[in-house]
């Protein structure tokens, strides 16, 4: 990747080409970021709160909608097509607000309904579903909802790092580049699988292998997770686990403590 390419390289929300009888999985296409306006990077938090209102107005729909689709998915093993188009747009736009979030992409996201821009989240049309596994969903969702806990946390605190990295040289590295689209993908495919809109389990955290059976269809399609970007993976996992075990014990620290006021003023 060149970080001094512009990001001009936009890509369409069409179907991945996947192999005959192999899974449909969620994509992202993201395009080269290009340098990172260092202006931009300092306020990236602030400039994204109009999304983060926008987002969690929109969550709120997202929400009932998935009530909705789940009695729906039961009857007729399928999600309704207004709930697969609400939560397709409500995802596609937390992705793009998480790529340039974390510095994957350079470009503001633009507040629109439809998939447009340098990120491009393509979920596969419904498909039938298998009532069993849409009945045990919130028990199928668990593993995966915890990777992806710990891996946000981690990713969390490690941003505040990047953030400087990428302030001083005006660029994503390599690495942190593929880490965090390989976190941002993750958290994009437990969300349609979470809210019906696919039936594929999220998976490959750790990229799509390092094989090419064709040109790739963007930098992170397929995304390739190697060497300094797996060790990174591999430390926001870490990080979550020290950031949820510190506020376990800081918790139970503060309802100890809590205990023994109650006792000494009884």
């Amino acid at each position: 990747m060149n970080p001094t390419e512009p990001p001009t390289n936009y890509y369409q929300a069409v179907p991945p080409p996947p192999p005959p009888a192999m899974e449909l999985l969620p994509e992202v296409d993201i395009a080269n970021p290009g340098p990172q306006p260092r202006l931009t990077v300092f306020f990236r938090l602030i400039l994204l709160i109009p999304h983060f209102i926008i987002l969690w107005a929109l969550g709120i729909g997202s929400a009932l909608i998935a009530i909705v689709s789940w009695f729906a998915a039961l009857f007729t093993a399928k999600t309704p097509e207004f709930a697969y188009n609400y939560q397709t747009a409500y995802l596609n736009w937390q992705v793009r607000v998480d790529a340039y979030l974390f510095f994957l992409s350079s470009q503001y996201p633009p507040f629109s309904w439809e998939p447009t821009g340098p990120v491009i989240a393509y979920i596969p049309p419904p498909v039938t579903m298998n009532r069993a596994a849409v009945f045990f969903r919130i028990i199928l969702v668990i593993p995966a909802a915890i990777l992806n806990a710990l891996v946000s946390v981690g990713l969390a605190i490690a941003s505040i790092v990047e953030w400087v990295i990428v302030l001083i040289q005006g660029r994503t590295p390599d690495a942190v580049f593929a880490a965090n689209a390989a976190a941002v993908r993750f958290r994009f495919r437990l969300g349609a699988y979470w809210l019906l809109v696919t039936s594929a389990y999220p998976k490959k955290l750790f990229g799509d292998g390092e094989v090419l059976t064709a040109p790739p269809a963007s930098p992170t399609r397929p995304l390739i997770v190697t060497g300094a970007a797996k060790v990174l993976v591999i430390v926001y996992i870490v990080l979550g686990v020290i950031g949820y075990a510190t506020q376990t014990t800081v918790q139970v620290s503060n309802d100890s403590n809590s205990s023994t006021s109650d006792t000494y003023d009884y």
